[in-house]
């Protein structure tokens, strides 16, 4: 035993060494019986501490095996993208000290091992109010925004800002003078900002954040003056956004909505303003023509039997009985003061003056009626002078005359299509229409500086006049 033991000379032998030779010193002093039992003891020991050595090696190599198979497992499902095994890693109720498998680690770092091209479920969405904040500026309105937009799946939206007049009794329209703020239908003014894309739980408030600047140049409101303006702002698809304010579709896709409030200064005449002044503007036309056919030295008995014509047909073109009376007082007033002898060039001013942008048009139309009445004088220089002093540029004016002549059906084709109307719409449908229209152009005048651009308004204020006499 003693040689067996003094062999062993490496680390876990040494020791086992060590006490096999003071178990063989202690034996020999002792009686036989005694020296059995002892060494049976150890070797007892000794085999059940060999048995517990094993059983802990082997526990070691299985917990190896089963870590393996779960790290194997785990790189399964995220290779093939199980959404099952990505929810309840990435569940925000997971315990931050669970231990899943044998990891050691929390759920979110053996999620992150396991699915590094995912993204765990984002922080709830904190509840902001959408609201409006307006700060006057010099000549300009700074719309600003703030707030939470909760959504339930992914979604692109745009912010919509649109402005009403409320200083009257009842909200009022205000129209854009700039193209590119008007409602496509309307003509009333809308801003469109693309927000982009916004996913669940939703657009997060990042405080206020300046949205748009409204400019009171490109306004115009009813009238003059000072004015209370209402501006509201909705957050809605933009799937939706570009639909006409007034459509049903439009109104069904608002996520969310804020109002606010600004009295502000407006210096530009009031579309309800320009419509008083519309409606004395025939007087203001007849004293243009009757001061052209005495200028021009016509007969007057003749050119007055025109313009009697031209003042009955004015009449009859109004919409209302009420309408009818005030125009034929005012065209009589008009003849009135025509009679007791009126420059041209002051009625040419007094159309200037006035601002109403197909006045000067029509008013070219029954100086032509008059002299092709009373052929045989060269009124041409007379008119070419009349109409520099209604404001009309010498461009307009060649196109004014190249297209005088009897209107044919082929002109009412060419002014139906000038303003996208359809012959085919019932004639309310048409009325509304064209009313629209003429906001939006006559809105539009205002802010008018290219000689082309006033232009195109005038035609196309003309054809609107034009079609509403034959819609009426």
């Amino acid at each position: 035993m003693f040689k067996t033991a003094s062999g062993i000379d490496d680390g876990f032998g040494w020791f086992i060494g060590i006490i096999l030779r003071s178990l063989a010193v202690a034996t020999m002093a002792m009686s036989p019986p005694i020296a059995f039992v002892l060494t049976f003891g150890f070797w007892v020991a000794f085999c059940a501490f060999c048995f517990l050595a094993s059983g802990v090696v082997l526990i070691w190599r299985r917990w190896r095996v089963v870590a393996q198979a779960a790290k194997a497992r785990a790189e399964a499902q995220r290779r093939a993208g199980r959404a099952g095994a990505f929810q309840r890693a990435a569940s925000p109720k997971a315990s931050p000290n669970s231990a899943p498998g044998f990891s050691g680690r929390s759920a979110g770092g053996d999620f992150r091992e396991g699915f590094p091209d995912r993204r765990a479920a984002p922080a709830p969405l904190s509840v902001v109010p959408f609201a409006l904040r307006l700060l006057p500026e010099k000549e300009l309105i700074r719309v600003d925004v703030r707030g939470s937009i909760p959504v339930d799946s992914p979604v692109a939206l745009d912010f919509v800002l649109t402005v009403e007049d409320i200083t009257g009794p009842s909200p009022e329209r205000v129209y854009s003078t700039n193209a590119k703020y008007q409602d496509e239908q309307t003509g009333a003014y809308v801003v469109r900002s693309t927000l982009g894309e916004v996913l669940p739980p939703g657009y997060r408030d990042r405080g206020w954040t300046t949205l748009a600047a409204v400019r009171l140049t490109a306004l115009q409101t009813p009238f003059s003056g000072r004015r209370r303006l209402r501006v509201t702002c909705v957050g809605m698809s933009a799937e939706f956004s570009g639909r006409p304010i007034t459509s049903s579709a439009f109104g069904a896709a608002i996520c969310c909505s804020a109002v606010a409030t600004i009295e502000v200064d407006v210096s530009r005449r009031g579309y309800v303003e320009l419509r008083r002044l519309r409606e004395r503007s025939p007087g203001t036309i007849l004293c243009v023509g009757y001061s052209f056919a005495a200028a021009a030295q016509l007969d007057l008995s003749k050119s007055e039997a025109v313009l009697r014509r031209w003042m009955k047909s004015q009449v009859d073109q109004a919409e209302e009985e009420q309408g009818r009376a005030g125009l034929s007082a005012c065209l009589e007033a008009a003849w009135a003061l025509s009679r007791r002898g009126i420059e041209a060039a002051s009625a040419a001013s007094a159309i200037a003056e006035a601002g109403i942008p197909e006045a000067p048009r029509q008013a070219l139309e029954l100086c032509l009626e008059i002299a092709d009445a009373l052929p045989g004088k060269d009124v041409y220089p007379l008119l070419r002078e009349v109409a520099l002093g209604m404001g009309v540029e010498a461009g307009e004016f060649a196109k004014i005359m190249q297209a005088s002549g009897n209107p044919t059906m082929r002109a009412w084709t060419r002014l139906e299509a000038q303003v996208g109307l359809d012959p085919q719409w019932p004639r309310e449908r048409i009325r509304q229409f064209l009313s629209d229209q003429f906001g939006k152009w006559n809105a539009r005048s205002a802010s008018a500086r290219e000689v082309a651009e006033r232009e195109e308004i005038a035609a196309h204020l003309w054809a609107i006049a034009k079609l509403r006499q034959r819609y009426r």
